[in-house]
Parts: structure tokens; C-alpha cells; sequence
């Protein structure tokens, strides 16, 4: 699916029901996980999946096209992907079950858990180590999987997507197309 690797990759995995009713919330989802001013987050792919349906729903930011910040823009991309079934550049049907099997996390993984309850970590478990990470996993709810788990608090899940992003930009970097030209960003909008 994706071309080249980006390390690390980000993937946000977010469980909705009925997506074509839920727009709104269905365009922050995208607008956060995918946007940066004036760009799109190349190593960052977002699923959404409705189990309803039977049905998950890939944006990969790498092969993303017609895709802007712009709120009608925004509502008018995401009602035709999720209420027409009408495929982009960049937008991919799967199974959620083959999808989930195909991206749990290895040991060079960390799992952010967007929680609205405190979890208070284990004293026997190590922090993940930050080099060598190959995914980074932001889940909407638990997933049995293996990786670094983080139970990350917040109000909402768009906040948790927003609060984990600055935070991977700052720390480790995050890969950018703007204008045609593929640029890494390091969270305060300069240029590495």
C-alpha cells in the first residue's frame, strides 16, 4: 500500500457505526489525523471501521489526493467516501478482521489507548524505547495485541489524536507532503 516507509508509522484506528450519519465527527477524525497546515501527513493512515457493515475504511496519507482543510471540502470528500462508497487515490476497503490481523503491533510498536478512565502503568513495565519504533498505534478502545500499551487520557478522542501527534512531531519527527515536495517536520513547523 504504501511505496516508500516513513518510520514511524502512524496508524489511528477509530470504530464508528453507521459512519454516513456521523460526518461531523468523521471530519475532525480525518482533519486531525491526517492534515498539518498546508500539507498531509505522508507516514500517518487512518481506519476507520464500521463493524455494523462489515467494513474498514483506509486512508493512507502516502497516496492521499484531494484532500483539504477546508470544511465543505472536508464534509463533501468524506460524505461521498463514506455515504456514495465512492474510492479516492489513497482510500481502501477492507475486511476489519483481515485489517486488524494485518497491523497489530510487534515489539518495535507502541499502542496509544485513548481512555477516559486513569490506568496507573505497572511498576514492572519498561517505557517503550523510543529509537527503533517501527508503528505507532493510536486505538479509540483495547486491542489484544503485543507492543508497548500507553493508556492516554483524555475527553475526547480527537484530543487524544491532536495531543499524541505534537508530541511525536516534536520528539521524533513526522514526514510531510506540501506542494508537491516531501519535506520532514519536527513540531514547530520548521525543517529538519
Amino acid at each position: 500500500m504504501i511505496s516508500r516507509k516513513f518510520y514511524p508509522q502512524r496508524i489511528i484506528i477509530y470504530h464508528i457505526d453507521d459512519p454516513c450519519r456521523r460526518i461531523d465527527v468523521l471530519k475532525y477524525i480525518v482533519l486531525n489525523s491526517l492534515l498539518v497546515s498546508h500539507g498531509i501527513r505522508i507516514d500517518t493512515s487512518l481506519y476507520i471501521i464500521d463493524e455494523d457493515d462489515g467494513v474498514a475504511y483506509i486512508l493512507n496519507g502516502y497516496n492521499q489526493r484531494y484532500l483539504y482543510a477546508h470544511d465543505r471540502s472536508l464534509h463533501r470528500y468524506i460524505e461521498k467516501i463514506f455515504c456514495r462508497l465512492k474510492t479516492y487515490p489513497g482510500v481502501y476497503l477492507f475486511s476489519p478482521k483481515v485489517l486488524l490481523s494485518t497491523i497489530l503491533p510487534d515489539p518495535r510498536s507502541i499502542l496509544f489507548i485513548h481512555t477516559d478512565e486513569f490506568h496507573r502503568p505497572s511498576p514492572n513495565t519498561p517505557p517503550p524505547p523510543l529509537s527503533g519504533i517501527r508503528k505507532v498505534i493510536i486505538v479509540d478502545r483495547q486491542l489484544d495485541s503485543g507492543g508497548a500499551k500507553i493508556f492516554y487520557r483524555s475527553k475526547t478522542f480527537i484530543s487524544t489524536i491532536i495531543s499524541i501527534h505534537h508530541i511525536l512531531d516534536l520528539i521524533l519527527g513526522a514526514w510531510i507532503r506540501r506542494r508537491g515536495r516531501i519535506e520532514r517536520f519536527n513540531g514547530e513547523g520548521v525543517q529538519d
